[in-house]
């Protein structure tokens, strides 16, 4: 199994020197936020503006071997209080789509979405909407190279969405071929029996973000430190990985970083880049 770190934080001063850092981490892997968003001029860029600004940045990444496992979107693609953004956040999806090809990255990872208010069939609107995005988004990423997958959606004001339970996640796969990134804080706060419900998607499974959940205020925070049982996701990991030894769990640091932000210090980061390394190496079982 692959380890792979966020790589937003270590890249918020340059792409060089964060390249540099994560490369002397020890990280061989990373993601990648493409920072273009709906309402900035990204959305109307030319291929050949994308190449030019995306292109440069797959190379440094590759020239530091450092492979980029899947880039994400900087923001939302859909949001049903803010109806007048969704033309140019469908954009927005498109545009990210090129920006990986160019860059030499084979997946995208879109972001589930809730509806506000949820109504009383929350989960066939937002399968419906989400269909009729894949169906939209499916033929520019087959042109560019690019598979698409999806996080599992999470539980919000009571409701749950489409995208909230395994056969969900089963059906996108089934329907599209998009797989899944499985994000362990949506996935308590949805209720699932994590490892059980693993199993049973492991086929559709591309990545696991390794992340954590405070058992209080149920805000993402430090893995191995909240509400997830690491020790029962380590040993399905391993399973996973058994059969599939490319198999990749992210580090998501920025949640991290962002919670110590306020005691921002060389040391401190320091002492965080290793102790998320340490841990990550734990999880992926490369002790």
């Amino acid at each position: 199994m692959n380890l792979a770190i966020q790589s937003d934080q270590y890249l918020k001063n340059g792409i060089e020197g964060g390249l540099e850092r994560i490369g002397g981490i020890g990280y061989k892997y990373a993601t990648y936020t493409v920072k273009g968003r709906y309402d900035e001029p990204f959305v109307d860029f030319s291929d050949d503006e994308l190449k030019k600004e995306y292109g440069p940045i797959g190379k440094a990444f590759e020239e530091k071997g450092i492979k980029i496992v899947y880039n994400e979107l900087s923001t939302e693609m859909y949001v049903n209080y803010l109806t007048n953004t969704n033309a140019a956040r469908e954009k927005m999806v498109i545009q990210t789509i090129k920006a990986s090809s160019f860059m030499g990255v084979s997946h995208l990872l879109l972001k589930p979405f809730f509806i506000i208010p949820a109504g009383d069939d929350p989960v066939s609107v937002t399968r419906e909407k989400l269909y009729e995005l894949l169906e939209l988004f499916m033929p520019v990423a087959k042109e560019y190279g690019v598979k698409l997958l999806i996080t599992n959606n999470t539980f919000h004001n009571t409701k749950l969405f489409f995208g909230s339970e395994p056969e969900d996640l089963l059906e996108l796969y089934e329907r599209y071929g998009v797989m899944t990134v499985i994000d362990p804080v949506n996935a308590y706060k949805a209720k699932w029996k994590l490892s059980k419900a693993m199993m049973m998607i492991k086929d559709v499974i591309y990545a696991y973000q390794i992340t954590d959940v405070e058992p209080s205020v149920r805000n993402p925070f430090m893995p191995m430190m909240g509400s997830i049982d690491y020790p029962q996701v380590i040993r399905t990991l391993a399973a996973i990985s058994e059969e599939r030894p490319d198999f990749v769990a992210v580090m998501n640091a920025n949640i991290v970083f962002k919670r110590f932000s306020e005691f921002d210090s060389d040391g401190l980061d320091s002492a965080l880049d290793n102790l998320l390394y340490k841990m990550g190496r734990i999880i992926v079982g490369d002790r």
